[in-house]
């Protein structure tokens, strides 16, 4: 994991591997410590924008190589764009893309200054928070590879120190670093939790590591095993987990500060791995479905980022884990289950799983008497299709709680979009032999899965929130894809932990 501080110092007279600088796009002669440095390397700089060769574009990157007035090894330069352009997610953009090409070289220790917190006009601590986050992002990884002591790290960043001139922007910026590694840091837990592999993600694993996570970070943790879930008469969960050699689990966090008045439940979706059950998916592409439990990972995420940034919050954190599995033991379409809440429901396609147990953690929800209760979840191929992958899907009929999402959605740019949620896409999922059916058919797919949960939310205060197609980076354009890699991206981590902050 990167290692991010922030001091007070001269970017010329840092010694290390590489330091980072910045250019305005149009930009025809380099200002502020940029001019510094390029006057240490002997107008380098100021040549290559006269070339042509350099124009400050957003995420555009040069390397240049340190001269004996330089302690420094090497000089990045990145483009933040236009200036009058510029905002948090594009320094967010431009940490990426700087990250992505120190990858390339042999530095291990770099030194940036705060894009933006100068000529920019951006907040110190607000630059420094995006930077650290991005940075955090950009080099994350995960992988099970086998390696000789001697080989190279892939991943070759190491450590990364922000540096301000002034004593009073320092103290700024290191409150920015500091709530950047808390937020970073926690959605790096959370795509590990989505990577891992069927076999090693099951719902106990997952259930002893956020548990021993949850004991060194001051955050109460409560593991219901099945005994306890039968005893819930949790009938969605115990009813995905039918086909499965392996024990479901349902996970209680608790950030329970001293003198918190208000308490938030989040609830994901935990699927350990999804075949699909008896309406099995094709073959092609289920490997991913490792990722299906995006929405439990995000969720602990939060519950992590809350307690490491001492928001003065009750944050609880409800995630059923489950595998969904074929076999002779597993439901069937046309099976009648009976959930939590006392509801019948009709399981007319066993892929669509996630809603029942997202539905018996929304009922036991209710007993904390939540001011806002949040369920995130891949839950709806449907999602994608409405929305594609550059934000997340919101349903919800609390228009305040929808503009606070919105909020932090735009702050935080994991962005949500409302969809319409009128009572009538219910009559979609009206029951023949049940109450309800846990599919309504092709059209408004993710809507009628929402309005399905609805049936099990609290009454007030209650959205929910389709992380489908922004869980997984495949499909270009990629959701944040400068500073998402491939693969998990955590997605909601940041999101949450944003809206959270904005509470308190």
């Amino acid at each position: 994991m990167l290692k991010i501080t922030a001091e007070q110092g001269d970017i010329t007279t840092w010694q290390g591997d590489a330091i980072v600088v910045n250019l305005f796009e149009g930009t025809k002669t380099p200002g502020g410590a940029t001019a510094a440095v390029d006057k240490a390397l002997n107008g380098a700089i100021q040549r290559i924008i006269d070339a042509g060769d350099l124009s400050g574009k957003l995420g555009e990157t040069t390397l240049l190589y340190g001269t004996a007035d330089l302690s420094a090894e090497r000089v990045l330069v990145v483009g933040l764009g236009k200036q009058e352009d510029l905002d948090l997610d594009a320094l967010r953009r431009a940490t990426g893309k700087a990250a992505r090409a120190l990858k390339a070289t042999k530095a291990r220790k770099v030194a940036s200054i705060v894009h933006g917190a100068g000529q920019g006009g951006l907040q110190v601590d607000a630059a420094a928070q995006a930077i650290t986050e991005a940075a955090l992002s950009a080099t994350y990884s995960f992988e099970r590879k086998t390696k000789d002591e001697d080989d190279e790290p892939e991943d070759r960043v190491a450590e990364l120190v922000l540096l301000e001139h002034e004593a009073n922007k320092a103290e700024a910026a290191q409150a920015g670093v500091a709530r950047g590694n808390a937020i970073g840091n926690a959605q790096a837990v959370a795509r590990d939790i989505a990577s891992f592999s069927g076999a090693e993600g099951t719902a106990t694993a997952i259930a002893d590591f956020v548990a021993r996570t949850c004991k060194e970070t001051g955050i109460d943790c409560t593991v219901l095993d099945k005994k306890a879930i039968q005893a819930e008469k949790m009938g969605g969960l115990l009813a995905v987990n039918q086909g499965s050699e392996e024990e479901p689990r349902f996970l209680v966090l608790d950030w329970h500060p001293e003198g918190a008045t208000e308490t938030i439940c989040l609830v994901g979706k935990g699927v350990t791995f999804d075949t699909g059950g008896i309406s099995i998916k094709p073959s092609k592409g289920m490997d991913k479905m490792r990722y299906d439990k995006s929405g439990a990972a995000g969720t602990i995420g939060t519950v992590l980022a809350a307690a490491q940034l001492d928001l003065p919050l009750r944050v609880i954190g409800l995630t059923p884990l489950t595998d969904n599995m074929p076999s002779g033991k597993a439901v069937k379409p046309g099976d009648v289950i009976t959930m939590r809440s006392g509801k019948t429901v009709e399981v007319l396609n066993t892929d669509a799983e996630g809603r029942l147990i997202l539905a018996d953690a929304l009922d036991y929800a209710k007993q904390f008497e939540p001011r806002y209760t949040v369920d995130m979840a891949t839950l709806t191929g449907a999602c994608t299709v409405a929305v594609g992958t550059q934000c997340i899907a919101l349903m919800s009929s609390d228009d305040e709680l929808i503009e606070a999402l919105r909020e932090a959605g735009d702050a935080s740019h994991e962005r949500v979009w409302p969809l319409p949620f009128y009572e009538e896409y219910g009559e979609q999922i009206e029951g023949s032999v049940a109450d309800i059916k846990n599919v309504g058919g092709r059209p408004a797919g993710a809507i009628t899965a929402g309005k399905f949960l609805e049936h099990f939310a609290p009454e007030e205060g209650w959205a929910h929130l389709d992380i489908a197609s922004t869980a997984w980076n495949s499909t270009k354009p990629h959701f944040n894809g400068d500073y998402y890699p491939s693969g998990v991206t955590g997605v909601g981590v940041r999101l949450l932990a944003t809206w959270l902050n904005q509470l308190a």
